[in-house]
């Protein structure tokens, strides 16, 4: 073989490495999110002109530097920008009317990754990636941490991320490329959330967003499974059930899609939430709810499991009709320390929630607001981090709700609280 021959072959062998380094984009890219950056190649056509294309390469200063051309300082200004910033002079410089300036290949770029994630850090990507793979090289994001709220930002703009709506509806948009800017931030799950429930493939708690609606909502919680009745859906707010038709939903709704009447495994127990094995359960006789959990593998870490509810079908009238109604039942003791040992029924549906991390406080107290969820204290230890009572509060007893099942219980501020709970301290019943 001639020395022509194996430099040639090497220079094919590097050409092919170079191609399998980097990931192309897989769709268009949008020229006024596009950062250029320091690595950058902008390629020059120039179209109907007999010229051959230019490269024109980003220095580390953010600069481009040609002999022909000027300094031109491209650093932080998106592809629009810089397009409109070479055209003229490249055209007047070349005698061109048609100039084309393109991205050539994905560079690679240094991403921040801060908030709820397992692994903050800066993460090193091609522009080509999309946030969320950035995000899984950080750990992923944690169960307290937002996964519909996520800020993209240090581009043109500043850009919501929803990780939901690009995995479960295909909203690519929803997970932009890297190469709109230079920062992601995961924040804390939003307390606006409503509960998916019943005959989903996929029964959780979703993050409440503008313009989220049913047909959204349920495919976010992965469609109606074949068994679920889409005509029979409720939507409970506030422990009452609301015509689900044209609604539109609130923080703290709970939809709950009930199975097909007569439809198989209608008698089921479907156990769903911060479980280990969440699924449809075949009902067991004077099964309780504590021995039923632990049956299917017991609490995951992050259960919330003081604000378990379970949630019963009416029994059928006289005339052996069916209510598509669903009444929630709290599930802890009245010392609020465990699960009660209710028995479980036909058709039951128990639902886990993740832990929150908080407590809130509001009502006749100095301070409303949000405090850190400490294992064994009591609602006076929240009240007192809320500042303590107004002189119009009622110090003898208080309420307390949970936002699942819509049940507020009143009880004396000594009581043990769960992780999620809302203490509502009342004014003093004279002064009302």
């Amino acid at each position: 073989m001639s020395i022509g021959a194996e430099v040639s072959l090497a220079e094919d062998s590097t050409a092919l490495e170079m191609i399998s380094t980097y990931r192309y984009f897989d769709r268009p890219i949008d020229p006024d999110l596009y950062l250029v950056r320091p690595g950058d190649v902008l390629k020059v056509t120039f179209i109907n002109a007999g010229l051959n294309p230019l490269k024109l390469t980003v220095d580390p200063e953010g600069n481009i530097i040609n002999s022909a051309l000027a300094i031109n300082k491209v650093a932080g200004k998106t592809l629009s920008q810089v397009r409109l910033m070479l055209r003229d002079e490249l055209s007047a410089l070349y005698n061109a009317d048609q100039i084309v300036i393109s991205i050539s290949n994905p560079a690679r770029v240094t991403i921040s990754v801060t908030g709820a994630v397992r692994c903050p850090g800066l993460y090193t990507a091609e522009v080509s990636q999309r946030v969320s793979e950035i995000i899984d090289s950080a750990g992923g994001v944690i169960a307290l941490g937002s996964r519909r709220w996520i800020i993209f930002s240090g581009g043109s703009k500043e850009i919501i991320v929803d990780l939901d709506r690009a995995k479960f509806i295909g909203d690519v948009d929803s997970d932009p490329c890297l190469y709109a800017g230079y920062s992601v931030y995961v924040p804390s799950k939003s307390t606006d959330r409503v509960q998916v429930v019943g005959e989903v493939n996929i029964p959780r708690e979703i993050e409440l967003t503008p313009g989220d609606n049913l047909d959204i909502l349920l495919a976010l919680a992965g469609g109606l499974r074949s068994s679920g009745d889409r005509v029979a859906l409720q939507v409970i707010r506030n422990a009452e059930p609301l015509n689900a038709e044209n609604i539109r939903l609130a923080p703290g709704d709970i939809i709950i899609v009930p199975p097909l009447i007569n439809a198989p495994g209608f008698d089921d127990i479907v156990l769903y939430g911060a479980v280990k094995n969440p699924g449809r359960y075949s009902y067991i006789t004077g099964i309780t709810l504590p021995k039923f959990i632990e049956t299917a593998g017991g609490f995951t870490e992050n259960a919330g499991w003081g604000r378990t509810v379970l949630f019963r079908k009416a029994q059928a009238d006289a005339r052996g009709r069916y209510s598509t109604v669903r009444y929630p039942i709290s599930c802890k003791t009245s010392d609020h320390k465990g699960l009660s040992d209710i028995s479980l029924q036909p058709s039951d549906s128990v639902f886990v929630p993740p832990a929150m991390g908080y407590v809130r406080v509001r009502g006749a107290v100095y301070n409303q607001g949000y405090f850190m969820f400490v294992e064994g204290e009591d609602a006076l230890f929240y009240i007192m981090s809320a500042g303590g009572y107004l002189p119009s509060a009622d110090k003898d007893l208080i309420g307390i709700y949970n936002h699942i099942s819509g049940v507020t219980e009143t009880l004396r501020p000594k009581v043990l609280i769960n992780d999620g709970d809302e203490v509502v301290v009342r004014i003093r019943e004279e002064l009302q």
